[in-house]
């Protein structure tokens, strides 16, 4: 295979497309084999075997093609820090806990009075968690 030299703006932008592209592919994989709920969240799977497996035949053929993309466009892989992103999942958990005190949360209405220590209290638990790692 030719393989073709873009600029280096080109080929950022198109790093990314093709990196978000795999992160997509990997996500629907993910969903597709996830035999547990989450505390939040109920999968109901309503694709059959059938479509599963034509689905992960096509994502397979999506990596392949990737795979060639990158190759034929010499593309540079991302690198994961697994620190920095465990790092940046755990700011991001904090940020959010944060943002839902009571206080935050008088945009979309007063909370009532009798529950916020208490509700407060349970937030501030969930952020001290998230500290420990």
């Amino acid at each position: 295979m030719k393989s073709i030299n873009l600029s280096s703006n080109h080929k950022r932008s198109v790093s990314s497309s093709v990196y978000l592209i795999e992160q997509l592919a990997d996500d629907i994989e993910a969903i597709l084999n996830n035999t547990d709920d989450g505390v939040m969240r109920t999968l109901r799977k309503d694709t059959s075997d059938e479509e599963k497996e034509s689905i992960m035949a096509a994502l397979a053929d999506i990596r392949r093609s990737l795979k060639k993309m990158v190759e034929k466009y010499r593309l540079t892989k991302h690198e994961i820090v697994q620190s920095q992103y465990i790092s940046s999942r755990k700011v991001k958990m904090w940020e959010v806990l944060n943002d839902t005190t009571s206080k935050r949360l008088k945009g979309f209405g007063d909370f009532p009075e009798e529950y916020a220590e208490e509700f407060d209290n349970d937030i501030r638990d969930l952020i001290r968690l998230v500290e420990k790692f």
